[in-house]
C-alpha cells in the first residue's frame, strides 16, 4: 500500500471510532428521554387530578359548592381520559360513583372517596417507581456499553499505533541507523527489508544499491 493511502486509512479509522463511540453513547443515553417522558405523560395528569378532588374535598369539611362539586368533576374526567394503567380503573370507577354522594356531605361516601383517590395516587407511584427504575436500567446499561465501546475503540487504537510503529517508524529508524553506521565507516551495513508502504520499500531498495556501488568504487586518493 502506498505511504500516503496508509497514513489516510489509520487517521481515518482513528476518528471514526472516536465519531461512532460519540454516536453509540448519545444514542444509548438519547432513549432514556422517551422512557422518563411516560411518567409526565402517563401518571403525572392522573395524580394531579387526584389532588385537585382532594383539595376541593378539604377547603369545604361540608358539601360541596357547585363550583366545587364541578372542578372535581373536571378533575376526575381528566384522570377517566388519561387511564394508562389497567389497575387505575377500578378506584376510577369508585371515584365517579362516590362523588355524588360524598359531595353532599355524606361521612361515609366521603371517606371511601378518599380512599379511592388514595388508592388511584398509589398505582400511578408504583407506576412512576417501574419506569423510573426502567430508567436506571437503560442508564446503567448505557454507561456500561459506553465503557465497553470506549475500551474497544482504545484497543484498536492501540493497534492502529503498533501497526505504524511496525510499517512505518521502524522502517525509518532502520533507515537512519544504516546511514549513521555508513557515515561512521561501517562500508558492509545494509538496510533489512522490512513490511513497509511502497514507497519506503523502494527509498531502502535504492538506499541498499547505492550503498553496493559505493563500496564497490575505488577509495579516492
Amino acid at each position: 500500500m502506498q505511504l500516503r493511502r496508509e497514513l489516510i486509512l489509520y487517521l481515518a479509522t482513528l476518528v471514526l471510532l472516536n465519531v461512532a463511540l460519540a454516536f453509540v453513547s448519545t444514542g444509548l443515553f438519547a432513549r432514556m428521554g422517551p422512557v422518563i417522558a411516560l411518567i409526565l405523560t402517563d401518571n403525572v395528569p392522573s395524580m394531579d387530578a387526584a389532588t385537585e378532588i382532594l383539595t376541593e374535598f378539604a377547603a369545604a369539611p361540608g358539601p360541596l359548592s357547585p363550583d366545587a362539586l364541578a372542578r372535581a368533576d373536571a378533575a376526575l374526567a381528566r384522570a377517566e381520559a388519561n387511564i394508562t394503567e389497567p389497575s387505575e380503573k377500578a378506584p376510577i370507577a369508585s371515584i365517579r360513583r362516590l362523588l355524588p354522594p360524598a359531595a353532599t356531605g355524606e361521612p361515609a361516601a366521603r371517606a371511601a372517596l378518599i380512599e379511592a383517590v388514595h388508592s388511584l395516587n398509589v398505582v400511578n407511584r408504583q407506576a412512576m417507581s417501574a419506569v423510573s427504575a426502567n430508567a436506571r436500567r437503560l442508564g446503567s446499561a448505557g454507561a456500561w456499553t459506553a465503557v465497553f465501546v470506549g475500551i474497544a475503540s482504545l484497543a484498536l487504537g492501540l493497534l492502529i499505533i503498533l501497526q505504524l510503529r511496525r510499517r512505518l517508524v521502524r522502517p525509518v529508524l532502520e533507515l537512519h541507523d544504516v546511514l549513521r553506521g555508513v557515515r561512521q565507516g561501517d562500508r558492509f551495513r545494509r538496510c533489512r527489508q522490512m513490511e513497509a508502504p511502497i514507497e519506503i520499500k523502494e527509498t531502502v531498495q535504492s538506499v541498499n544499491v547505492i550503498l553496493d556501488e559505493r563500496r564497490e568504487l575505488p577509495p579516492v586518493r
